[in-house]
């Protein structure tokens, strides 16, 4: 799961029940969205404005 807060991008992996941890070096964010995989991977491109 992902949260984009103006502070920073958050993410907790689904066996970890909802134990947020903070990327580093995202310290603003204006713009968050999520794109089409890379063929041959499912796991989504993350694009940010930050």
């Amino acid at each position: 799961m992902w949260i984009a807060a103006y502070d920073g991008l958050y993410c907790s992996a689904a066996s970890e029940k909802f134990d947020f941890r903070v990327l580093d070096k995202v310290r603003t964010i204006h713009t968050f969205g999520f794109g089409k995989a890379k063929p041959g991977n499912d796991y989504p491109a993350i694009y940010l404005m930050a």
